[in-house]
């Protein structure tokens, strides 16, 4: 499978949306945005403004981090705008029927019970 690890290719510790959006990275441009699974070092994903802070603590190995890229619907009162929110996804990797085959973690096998737990802590900075 090939892989981007965006903070490499961005040279940056930490990252911005506008860092992501004004990055020219091919994946970003066809999408107009982002569109991407993270895989997570440890069971926890944060991202911040200034005013607040998200932290997502999951049991899945992927978080898909999906930016609002095309508003393409009749919005009369002009209050959508693109990339004016964002979607915390947690989850197996997308698709991993077809790169991991039987060994894909998304496949549910009769008669065994599959659990999975997120949650979400919004906190405002001072």
């Amino acid at each position: 499978m090939n892989t981007v690890n965006i903070n490499d290719e961005l040279n940056k510790d930490i990252l911005t949306f506008k860092d992501i959006f004004d990055s020219g990275l091919e994946q970003i441009e066809q999408f107009n945005g982002i569109d991407h699974p993270v895989k997570l070092e440890n069971t926890s994903f944060n991202i911040s403004n200034d005013e607040l802070e998200i932290e997502m603590q999951t049991d899945q190995d992927h978080v898909v981090l999906f930016t609002l890229n095309d508003v393409d619907w009749n919005d009369e009162a002009n209050t959508i705008h693109e990339h004016g929110g964002f979607t915390l996804e947690a989850q197996a990797i997308p698709d991993d029927i077809h790169l991991l085959g039987d060994k894909a973690p998304s496949i549910l096998r009769s008669g065994k019970t599959y659990s999975s737990e997120t949650s979400y802590q919004i906190k405002r900075k001072k």
